[in-house]
């Protein structure tokens, strides 16, 4: 059996989509944990009706807000599956998604099954799908060389192994195998979830099923973007204790990069927020890139400069945000 694990918060509008593409899958022995994380929106509600018609829905709603990682570990020790795989709430997959990977993991004897995924937009009722394929790998990739290379995947460098959680199928006893290190909800859970896991890695399947569909776009609540940027640098020291933890000291310089590469992100998303000032998008870099307001001010243009060079796709992310 494969446990379904799917956390939900504030998602009334697509949570139904995403519990029916399990529903309508080509393999059916799977249970569906739904953690609702304490929404205020009317997700609860609707949460509830679906449970009610579903008998394979285990429902549970938390008295309080617990984050994505907590509630993630919460399904973990809820599962009753022999493998455990993760759904976003306003996400979907294939109706072939389970099958395909469980003959994966199955037919390697591995430890995980890895799909593709990809990127779909929906405005209006019309889909446009943006193909994520990831670079192409080996059909069964050994832990000694997941350890040896792979790994530096949740550590910056995103064009190897998938970053996310979702889109994966995971042995349930690997993941009650160890312990899990605390972690407080911000950004990167995926990273944090997926370094812990691949560290005790023996065997990853590779299956090429396109099954996994992230629904693209919204972007940083801009209500509170000018202290939001302060997650990145947390981040970047839990990051950097759990790999010097597990022996992937050599992999600091990569995870700085990339800790870089999304404060540049994040800039970008206050320039596009109609809340946050220009002065006070200048000052957050100022005082976090520890430059002069000059040099600031270059930086804010060369940001901007990346937003009229994509154009279409800032466009488009202001249009769903």
């Amino acid at each position: 059996m494969i446990s379904v694990i799917i956390p939900v918060y504030n998602c009334k509008r697509h949570i139904a989509s995403c519990v029916n593409s399990v529903i309508a899958q080509t393999y059916k022995d799977f249970e569906i944990i739904l953690i609702d994380d304490a929404s205020t929106d009317g997700t609860t509600d609707t949460c509830q009706q679906i449970a009610n018609r579903h008998s394979c829905i285990n429902y549970i709603r938390n008295p309080k807000n617990k984050g994505l990682y907590a509630n993630r570990l919460l399904g973990i020790s809820l599962a009753n599956g022999e493998y455990i795989t993760f759904i976003d709430s306003d996400d979907s997959i294939h109706s072939r998604s389970l099958a395909s990977l469980l003959e994966a993991i199955e037919r390697a004897k591995a430890d995980i099954a890895q799909m593709n995924l990809s990127h779909f937009l929906s405005i209006s009722g019309l889909r446009f799908y943006r193909s994520h394929v990831e670079n192409v790998l080996p059909q069964i990739i050994e832990g000694k060389d997941i350890r040896n290379n792979y790994i530096q995947s949740f550590l910056g460098n995103d064009h190897l192994i998938p970053v996310n959680v979702c889109g994966k199928l995971y042995k349930t006893s690997l993941l009650k195998s160890f312990l899990w290190e605390a972690y407080p909800e911000m950004w990167g859970e995926d990273r944090f979830f997926n370094l812990q896991v691949f560290h005790h890695v023996q065997r990853l399947a590779i299956t090429p099923l396109c099954g996994y569909f992230y629904r693209w776009g919204g972007m940083t609540s801009s209500k509170h973007l000018l202290d939001d940027y302060r997650q990145y640098d947390s981040n970047m020291e839990l990051m950097s204790a759990l790999a010097e933890k597990l022996g992937y000291s050599r992999h600091l310089p990569l995870l700085k990069k990339c800790n870089h590469r999304f404060f540049h992100y994040h800039i970008r998303n206050c320039i596009l927020s109609s809340s946050v000032s220009s002065s006070d998008t200048i000052k957050l870099i100022q005082s976090h890139e520890h430059i002069t307001y000059n040099q600031a001010v270059k930086f804010y243009n060369d940001e901007l400069h990346v937003i009229y060079s994509h154009l279409p796709r800032y466009l488009v992310r202001l249009l769903i945000s």
